[in-house]
């Protein structure tokens, strides 16, 4: 049985569950996303936002009583800094205690409202000036909540690219060096966005499973290695290719690739943002040394004027990258004015000398844990923006002593069709490549078991007993996601299961902690005391979304019981008679009771052995940080809910008041149109402009600013009757004169075809036809009477007719003309009787036929009785 205290909620993930044609796959970078999609007819496509582009920026901001995404939400961040949010991924599974991550927002230049969860003391987010329907309502959100947002959009990107709704299962990238609370922390942001992830796999592997598909040759082996520069991190992956047979009578694929990660590792903090950090504290120091700059603070205290100087520096960085010098150049950034300054090249590779240095680092790193040189790596691929920069690729050039540094691969959307082919292997609805992919945690993971702190303490100890504790290097680094692994040991007490991530450099982590608590209770009960120490069978796994779980913990025990058994004892056998020897009567009826004897049953006791699997209750902790549990995210994904509807009202009321706005303007030209002033009168149009002319002042009054949708459409309404029937007089008008012509040309043609009624259908009666002769003659009439009555009609007065009543007339016709249409002619009745006497007369001749066949089985029946009686006279005269 498994009791759980803080369960990892990941339940809507599972393989089993998945019925989904359709998986995605997410790159959640520091700055930007992709997503990949795999759907039938779309194969791993990129999918683009609203704005038509491959790649969204990761932001979000709260801005007006709506959230907006993308350049939209970054270009708030000079205007609402604190509501305006970017590089969140820092803050998720950011306890109170990492200092360093706050340090980084304020050299980031960011000016959030945070504060910390009293619980989970994990990061929350307060949105000043931002409120939905409660004006007094504080709005306050946690980290995975607005991560789950900006998710949430991604999956709605997916969703109208694909036309297919309630998208789930996907598999979303990572850095290699993202730790284990920021991996659970986005796996709860991408359920509270509704998205089931089935893996999380590291930002290279998934570009090296995209390379293996469609750049390796077929059964070409490789040692590859895959350096990654992106906003924030460096990343070096070292990937070794190999193939192996296929041994499946059923796939057509004769090898499958193998895909091995030797080694990864992973700089946070010195990416392509880093960069451009570097460009704004040059140029804040031009500013700072501006005569008219001369006792002010510096301008780096002007977090503001720094966040645009800061989105001015990305497009400096790009621009050093193809030329050798530029004029920057940033509009109104001083206080109104503008700012200009040179800078060259040379300038700006010795300002990020200390960037450049840590350039090798990665490559270094995984070149030594996976024991290789240089000369093993047979092709670099670099990815990532960041590695534009001339001086990156020149530093790594010279380091890898003049191997071809390659370009061959997308470098923004290699990671993102990585993963999701990575997800479609997941899923039975995708038949794709078969390849066998080994990646793990870059650390090793051990267990330390211990008795529990109650059995340590217990009174009741054997003088002989010794307390246990052991411990297991479970996985090491490396080892395959999805392995399962069983510990075996004999114990008789509840233990501790403590699960720790052991990092190269030496220090620890606590991952979980496993409780098993009723092994004593087990060995204390009177079935079980006299069987021994029990063999406890703990079975663990390592997973990409859940780390390492203990899936099954059971207890075998040995047990001899004395048990009643049945014995069957056979009957003796009778002695037999010799050669000679006579029974009377009486031994023969002894001698047969004898013989129907039955065998015995004996019941006796024996001592029998079996082995009992007992199931054991797990009690587990995590102590990295606390996990938001199932009644904490549906209450997020129902505060998510929330801002949707309020978003939805907005929209419907903008709509609503944009119509108002466009009939005010639309009834301003209308009174003054000659042809409007032909269909109406004087206290029309007088009535139709003042109502145009109150709601366009209410419009600029302070009433419409708390106005609701309703408010809206009332007064669009009201002003549209009034202008509607004028309108409609107008389209009459220029509609009469063709639908008049189409009508009187129909009804002349039904009349001519009823009247052709006696040669194409003779055998329809006057009768029938009455009712369609009645309708023409009485259409005729009715129209004749309504163009008379519309000729006195002047152009300002309602029409007499419709051009919809016209095509009701017509339609009626029809109805009644295509009922005759369906009259059939009556069958002949000569041919009828014809038929009726050749069927009785085949049933006649049937019948003689039948007669004489009778007649002839009679007169054979009558020849065998003959015979047989004239045999049997023969036999008579033989005796």
């Amino acid at each position: 049985m498994r009791n759980t205290t803080l369960k990892l909620i990941i339940g809507l993930g599972l393989l089993a569950t998945m019925t989904q044609a359709v998986v995605l796959g997410i790159d959640f970078g520091s700055q930007y996303f992709k997503i990949s999609l795999n759907a039938p007819r779309k194969q791993f496509l990129i999918v683009e936002n609203t704005t038509s582009q491959r790649k969204t920026q990761n932001a979000i901001s709260f801005y007006n009583g709506e959230r907006q995404y993308d350049k939209d939400a970054s270009n708030k961040q000079v205007r609402t800094p604190e509501t305006s949010f970017v590089f969140l991924d820092k803050f998720l599974g950011a306890l109170e205690s990492d200092q360093e991550v706050f340090e980084v927002a304020k050299k980031y230049y960011e000016e959030y409202a945070l504060s910390i969860d009293p619980e989970r003391k994990t990061v929350l987010f307060e949105l000043k000036k931002f409120q939905l329907s409660d004006p007094e309502e504080i709005l306050i959100l946690s980290i995975e909540e607005v991560v789950g947002m900006i998710l949430l959009s991604a999956k709605r990107y997916a969703e109208k690219h694909s036309e297919i709704q309630n998208i789930r299962d996907c598999v979303i990238s990572v850095p290699v060096n993202w730790s284990i609370r920021q991996r659970t922390a986005l796996v709860q942001a991408a359920r509270i966005a509704s998205l089931a992830p089935i893996a999380l796999i590291h930002d290279n592997t998934a570009a090296a499973l995209h390379y293996g598909i469609h750049k390796l040759a077929e059964n070409q082996t490789q040692t590859v290695l895959f350096y990654n520069i992106g906003a924030t991190n460096i990343q070096s992956t070292l990937v070794d290719y190999s193939y192996v047979n296929n041994t499946s009578k059923f796939d057509t694929q004769t090898t499958i690739p193998v895909i091995t990660v030797l080694a990864d590792y992973g700089i946070k903090d010195v990416g392509g943002y880093a960069y451009d950090l570097t460009l704004a504290h040059y140029f804040a120091d031009i500013i700072d040394n501006l005569p008219q700059r001369k006792g002010k603070p510096s301008f780096r205290t002007n977090r503001r004027g720094m966040v645009k100087l800061l989105k001015e520096c990305n497009k400096a960085k790009e621009i050093l990258s193809a030329n050798k010098e530029m004029t920057f150049f940033s509009e109104g950034l001083l206080d109104g004015n503008d700012f200009r300054a040179q800078i060259n090249r040379t300038v700006f590779e010795e300002k990020a000398e200390s960037l450049l240095s840590q350039v090798t680092k990665p490559i270094e790193a995984i070149l030594a844990k996976a024991n290789k040189t240089i000369a093993d790596i047979d092709v670099i691929e670099l990815i990532g923006g960041g590695i534009r920069v001339p001086k990156i690729q020149q530093i790594l050039s010279e380091y890898l002593q003049g191997k071809e540094l390659g370009f061959h691969m997308n470098g923004d959307e290699s990671t993102a069709l990585g993963a999701a082919f990575h997800a479609a292997n997941y899923s039975a609805s995708f038949r794709v490549k078969k390849i066998f992919l080994n990646d793990g945690y870059n650390f090793d993971i051990r267990i330390d078991i211990s008795d529990t702190q109650q059995d340590n303490n217990s009174t009741e100890v054997d003088a002989d007993y010794q307390p246990y504790n052991k411990t297991y290097n479970l996985y090491p680094a490396k080892t395959r996601f999805n392995t399962r692994k069983t510990i075996s040991l004999k114990h008789d007490r509840d233990i501790t299961i403590d699960v720790y991530a052991q990092y190269p450099e030496g220090n620890s982590l606590k991952l979980a902690q496993y409780n098993i608590t009723n092994i004593t209770e087990i060995q204390q009960k009177e079935l079980y005391k006299e069987a021994g120490k029990p063999k406890l069978q703990l079975t663990f796994e390592l997973g990409s979304i859940n780390t390492i779980e203990l899936v099954d913990a059971v207890a075998q025990l040995n047990i001899t019981q004395t048990v009643e058994v049945e014995e069957v004892k056979q009957a003796e056998p009778l002695p037999t008679l010799t050669d000679g020897e006579e029974n009377d009567g009486e031994n023969d009826e002894q001698q047969a009771k004898k013989e129907t004897q039955t065998p015995t049953v004996e019941k006796k006791l024996k001592q029998k052995s079996r082995i009992v699997n007992l199931e054991l209750d797990i009690y587990e902790r995590y102590p990295l940080f606390r996990l938001l549990n199932q009644t904490q995210v549906e209450a997020s994904v129902a505060k998510l809910r929330k801002f949707d509807s309020h978003e939805e009202k907005i929209k419907r009321l903008a709509s609503e008041k944009n119509a108002l706005e466009s009939f005010i303007y639309q009834i301003r030209d209308l009174v003054d149109d000659s042809n409007f002033q032909k269909f109406s009168v004087e206290s029309e149009r007088k009535e139709a402009l003042e109502l145009a002319e109150q709601n366009n002042e209410w419009l600029e009054g302070d009433d419409s600013f708390n106005a609701v949708y309703e408010d809206y459409k009332q007064r669009l309404t009201a002003m549209r009757n009034v202008v509607k029937p004028i309108q409609k007089r107008m389209e009459e008008y220029n509609k009469r004169p063709q639908a008049l012509n189409n009508t009187l040309n129909k009804i002349t043609d039904f009349a001519s075809k009823v009247s052709k009624l006696n040669k194409t259908m003779s055998w329809v009666t006057d009768e029938q036809k009455l009712p369609i002769v009645k309708l023409l003659n009485q259409t005729s009439s009715w129209l004749q009477e309504k163009i008379e009555a519309q000729d006195k009609l002047e152009l300002h007065q309602d029409p007499a007719f419709t051009v919809l009543e016209l095509e009701m007339k017509v339609n009626e016709i029809k109805r009644e003309f295509d009922r005759i249409k369906r009259i059939k002619k009556p069958k002949e009745e000569k041919k009828e009787d014809k038929k009726d006497d050749k069927k009785d007369q085949k049933k006649d001749d049937k019948k003689e036929e039948n007669k004489d066949d009778k007649k002839e089985e009679k007169k054979q029946e009558d020849k065998k009785e003959d015979k047989s009686q004239g045999d049997g006279n023969q036999k008579q005269t033989d005796l």
